[in-house]
């Protein structure tokens, strides 16, 4: 595989205006060093690509006393690039339909003495798109919808260069984390998403019988995320009580705890700065895992 500097990556389809600041560079652009993790395990086969280390956007602040594996509990995954054999997993079928076609990737790419439902979101996504840029190359092409006008056009990213917001030992205080909500005054304790909430979040909408019922994927976000609820005075909410005042929460609480989680969390920022070719609307909005995702760049290959 060529050195990340001999991938020629092209110009964007649409460059925006100002170069967002790139506060934590993906660490694909860099190489960690040796004898900071274990020898990786042997495969079963001698043609498997050698897995690499790398170093999640949390550090590994959550998974200390959760996993035997000490590189892991350091922040620092084993993976492997994509084969034939996640190929055939990305193209079956049942896999698509089941939802769970990428917990599949993720998993046999995996290399870690530890679960991939056990993996926050955030380092989830960031091994996804270390796994595209290791497996493909660091440029992808994917299609955007401007919200301001409905016009579609092409963006194109270099992987490698996206903003990464990772976590620090000395001011994290770690969970379950506190936010008071600023019109009913609830006191909520909540966890960070992991790969079982995502698991059980795709479950539950695959349960939904009829094209009447609401998508209540929003409200079962939030449930799963919110360990506990204590009103102005002072109760603590049951699981009934609990569900039931979620689903009747005012939008500016919702939206509040939503914006905490996100100012809290780690992992791959949403890009900013992008303007719609058509209205000139400034657009921010997060990198999709399009159906392209895992191929390789189509204008890669054109320049090559």
């Amino acid at each position: 595989m060529p050195e990340n500097n001999e991938i020629k990556i092209p110009q964007p389809v649409n460059r925006p205006k100002e170069e967002p600041t790139v506060k934590v560079e993906h660490p694909q652009s860099k190489v960690i060093t040796e004898g900071k993790t274990r020898p990786v395990s042997k495969s079963s086969s001698r043609f498997e690509p050698t897995a690499v280390p790398v170093e999640v956007p949390s550090k590994g602040l959550l998974y200390r006393g959760h996993t035997n594996d000490e590189d892991a509990a350091k922040g620092i995954i084993k993976i492997k690039p994509i084969t034939l054999n996640e190929e055939k997993i990305l193209t079956t079928d049942r896999f698509i339909q089941s939802g769970k076609v990428l917990d599949l990737v993720l998993e046999s790419c995996l290399k870690s003495d530890i679960s991939p439902y056990d993996l926050l979101s955030s380092d989830r996504l960031y091994l996804l798109f270390y796994l595209r840029g290791m497996s493909y190359g660091l440029n992808y092409d994917f299609s955007v919808r401007c919200y301001h006008c409905g016009y579609n056009f092409e963006q194109s990213v270099s992987i490698d260069k996206l903003e990464v917001k990772t976590w620090d030992e000395s001011t994290f205080k770690g969970e379950p984390f506190t936010v008071e909500l600023p019109i009913s005054k609830f006191l909520l304790e909540a966890h960070f998403m992991r790969g079982r909430d995502e698991a059980k979040l795709t479950e539950k909408a695959r349960e939904l019988k009829s094209i009447t019922q609401a998508d209540d994927a929003i409200a079962e976000a939030l449930y799963l995320l919110i360990d506990k609820v204590t009103t102005d005075k002072g109760e603590v909410l049951s699981p009934v009580d609990k569900e039931d005042f979620l689903n009747h929460m005012v939008g500016a609480d919702a939206d509040f705890f939503r914006e905490v989680v996100r100012e809290r969390d780690c992992g791959i920022q949403p890009l900013e700065k992008i303007y719609c070719p058509k209205c000139d609307g400034e657009l921010e909005f997060n990198v999709p895992l399009g159906r392209n995702f895992f191929r390789g760049s189509r204008r890669g290959k054109e320049s090559a």
